[in-house]
């Protein structure tokens, strides 16, 4: 890889490539019962689509505004 891969042109789509990468590794290590390895390629993929899905978020924030917030 390098700084001009396309992947790597914003935080949301690098932590969707690191995504789709850590799933299919989890498969693989699953198919080969490397039961931790598994498990902690799992967990990247599951934090690195939680990113994403934030910076998603982030972004559809910012083009409407920042909430208001109203005194209780």
């Amino acid at each position: 890889m390098t700084d001009n891969d396309p992947a790597h042109r914003t935080v949301r789509e690098a932590a969707e490539y690191i995504a789709a990468l850590s799933r299919e590794l989890a498969t693989l290590a699953a198919r080969n019962k490397l039961d931790m390895l598994s498990y902690l390629l799992e967990m990247a993929y599951a934090e690195a689509r939680d990113t994403a899905h934030r910076e998603t978020e982030t972004r559809r924030a910012g083009r409407r505004g920042a909430p208001s917030i109203e005194a209780p």
